[in-house]
């Protein structure tokens, strides 16, 4: 049954991403890391030894804008590229001890960023933590439910 009032949380987890990111990038620039590399580099931290092709499912975004940042990870030595020993085509990606050290300074960043943000949060943060990885799951079901439809589709008016 469709809401009888369009719900707005879509736009509003939206414009607090957005709201988010600028304020971690303000805070991680001092330190000289970007915002969006310090994101990649946690889910490399995360996951190490990760190919690429994973990150970009994961995260939902295109495999060539993860190469592109995967590039200017390894320019900036906190990244390094490893062959994959299961396809010898493809590579994995780990952190360096600059990697490391750098993603030490950003979660001690984020740390700070969390305690100010949870004085703020009427309610405790775990719940917050708890919606909004459901909220993330639904989107990446949507995501994937349209994004297939949509092939489906293409290869179909293609034959």
């Amino acid at each position: 049954m469709p809401p009888t009032r369009p719900a707005k949380y879509l736009l509003e987890l939206w414009l607090a991403s957005s709201a988010a990111g600028g304020l971690i990038g303000r805070e991680l620039a001092p330190f000289g890391i970007e915002s969006q590399l310090f994101a990649l580099l946690s889910h490399i931290g995360r996951r190490e030894p990760v190919p690429p092709s994973v990150i970009a499912a994961e995260e939902g975004i295109p495999v060539t804008t993860i190469r592109d940042n995967v590039h200017r990870l390894v320019e900036r030595g906190l990244v390094e590229r490893v062959s994959n020993p299961r396809d010898g085509r493809s590579y994995l990606l780990v952190r360096t001890p600059e990697g490391a050290a750098a993603l030490d300074v950003g979660s001690a960043v984020l740390a700070g960023i969390y305690g100010a943000l949870e004085a703020k949060l009427p309610r405790p943060a775990d719940e917050y933590d708890r919606l909004i990885v459901e909220l993330r799951d639904a989107i990446a079901a949507v995501a994937s439910e349209r994004g297939g439809a949509r092939d489906r589709e293409a290869a179909s008016s293609a034959g």
